[in-house]
Parts: C-alpha cells; sequence; structure tokens
C-alpha cells in the first residue's frame, strides 16, 4: 500500500494564536477557510507567511490595490461606469440571449486559403421548438467544418445531409430520430449512445463502434 501524507490543518484563529514557524516547505492548511495555505520557510512565524490558495469569495473593486483600482476607473469613465469586455474574434464572440449581449464561444469559418487555417468549428447550439431540442439542415451547412455536439438533438424524422468533408465531434450530446447522409464525414465520438439516427451516404469511419449506436 502507498504511503499516506497528512498536512497540518488548523482553524486560522489557533494558527494565529499558535503563531508556529513551520518547516521549509511544511504546509498549514486553514480549516475555515475554502482552499487556503501557507507554506513555511524554517524562519517566518505562521502569521508573516504568504497566503496561497482561493478562498471563493467575489472579487470587487474594494478588494483590489490603489494602483489596480486607478487604471480600472481611469478606463472605466469613473465610479459606477461600466467596464466593457470584447471579444477577441477568435476564440470568443458576441452573443445575443434573452436580449443581452454576452461572450462566448466563437465558430470558425472554414476558408480554403491561408491553408494554415484548418477546418472550421461550429457549436451546434441549442434550438427549442415544442419543448424539444432540434436539429435543421441550416444549423449544418458549411463544408470542411468540425461541428462540436453538447446537446442531444431531435431531426424529427427528416433527413440531414452533412456537408462535404466535416467532421461529427460528439462531446456529451447525440442526434435521434431522422437519417444523417454522410459525405466522406467522420464521427469522432467522447461518449457512447450518441446516435439515434439511420446513417446513410459516406463515411471515411473504418467502422462504427457499437457503444455510439442508442440502443431502446
Amino acid at each position: 500500500m502507498a504511503d499516506r501524507i497528512q498536512f497540518r490543518q488548523d482553524t486560522a484563529a489557533n494558527w494565529n494564536h499558535v503563531n508556529p514557524v513551520l518547516l521549509k516547505g511544511e504546509i498549514g492548511y486553514i480549516e475555515d477557510s475554502i482552499n487556503q495555505f501557507k507554506m513555511g520557510d524554517g524562519i517566518h512565524k505562521f502569521s508573516e507567511l504568504p497566503l496561497y490558495g482561493f478562498d471563493g469569495v467575489q472579487i470587487t473593486l474594494e478588494n483590489l490595490s490603489d494602483q489596480v483600482k486607478e487604471y480600472i476607473l481611469a478606463n472605466a469613465g469613473g465610479a459606477g461606469s461600466d467596464i466593457v469586455n470584447y471579444p477577441d474574434g477568435e476564440d470568443t464572440a458576441a452573443r445575443e440571449v434573452a436580449g443581452v449581449e454576452t461572450i462566448g464561444f466563437a465558430d470558425r469559418e472554414y476558408t480554403a486559403t491561408p491553408a494554415y487555417n484548418g477546418m472550421g468549428y461550429v457549436y451546434l447550439r441549442k434550438q427549442i421548438s415544442n419543448n424539444d431540442n432540434i436539429l435543421v439542415q441550416t444549423m449544418m451547412n458549411k463544408i470542411n467544418t468540425i461541428y462540436e455536439i453538447r446537446y442531444v438533438h431531435n431531426l424529427l424524422g427528416r433527413t440531414i445531409i452533412v456537408p462535404t468533408g466535416c467532421v461529427l465531434l460528439f462531446k456529451g450530446g447525440g442526434l435521434v430520430n431522422g437519417t444523417l447522409e454522410g459525405q466522406n464525414t467522420k464521427i469522432v465520438a467522447i461518449n457512447d449512445n450518441c446516435i439515434g439516427v439511420t446513417l446513410t451516404g459516406t463515411w471515411s469511419n473504418s467502422q462504427i463502434d457499437s457503444n455510439w449506436i442508442i440502443t431502446e
């Protein structure tokens, strides 16, 4: 059996009352503060050591140093002004959700040139209709694109034609109730039980993993 190591731990009040000198590299956990600890250097008392970890509290303007507050206030237009976070246009993009502009993962358009751009990338987002999350052809209409499937989408008995040269990347989601026509399409599945549709057309997989198929 492997050796087990238990670090010293106590409440913040007890640590500060005893105020020991921890050995160099010795860890002292603070029980009543989430994921916080101090590491000894063999010289300084506990109260003099820097605090490591995260206490889970929300960071407000009052928690920041004077220099950081001055920078924020100068660039945000003064106290009470909004601080605007802009998407980088590559990995993040502005999206409107329920009338509110938010920042989310960005899709990436496929372009043949320059070659280093690689394939396109599309997150298949929720499309709720009559309390069901559906998939329609307009959601899957770009060639040479990786479609990330995070939710279970209902094809409503329809046939969806996958554009040429695409990859269907199942990451927790699935496709059910319909027909999927591939055009040299590749399936990559992180999760099992993701395919509940009839597969037609051409697929670049040498075989379809039986664990991917949703069975009744």
